[in-house]
């Protein structure tokens, strides 16, 4: 099973089980080296100063060859954020998680399950590029990522 054969909006109990199997599907692959990379975050917040990466995915920008999809990561803050009665205290931005919940997200494995693989690939990227890639870059390196700055394309869509 990969991350695509499961939605995570509908079988959230079985996310255990999917992040498992995605782990191993996820095995080096030598020719990472030289490619360009699309990245795409779910975050709690827009600020990483404040919010927590929920998600990630990243696929070859060339082939669109998914590399890692829809990655759902446990944040820190779910840890300690039930009440008494059961219930979580915790939410975030219904736009930035892209519809992940604190329940969907609290069965999952956290990021650092998935540092290792994320690093090699940004190692290995010739750029990387991406919808949010600053914002984004900025999650990953609170998590311990390191990208390399040249690496980084920014693209502008002037509106005139």
């Amino acid at each position: 099973m990969t991350m695509n054969d499961l939605s995570i909006r509908d079988e959230p109990e079985r996310a255990i089980v999917s992040d498992a199997s995605h782990l191993r599907s996820m095995q080096a692959d030598d020719a990472l080296c030289g490619r360009h990379l699309w990245l795409a975050a779910l975050t709690t917040s827009t600020d990483p100063e404040t919010g927590e990466l929920l998600g990630l995915t990243i696929r070859d920008a060339t082939t669109w060859q998914p590399l890692m999809v829809d990655a759902i990561f446990r944040p820190a803050c779910l840890t300690n954020s039930v009440r008494p009665d059961g219930t979580l205290r915790y939410s975030w931005d219904p736009v930035t998680s892209g519809g992940i919940t604190p329940d969907i997200a609290s069965c999952r494995l956290p990021f650092s399950v998935y540092a290792d693989r994320v690093q090699e690939l940004l190692n290995a990227a010739q750029s990387v590029i991406g919808p949010h890639i600053d914002r984004d870059i900025r999650f990953l390196e609170r998590q311990g990522i390191t990208v390399n700055s040249s690496k980084i394309i920014r693209v502008c869509c002037n509106v005139g």
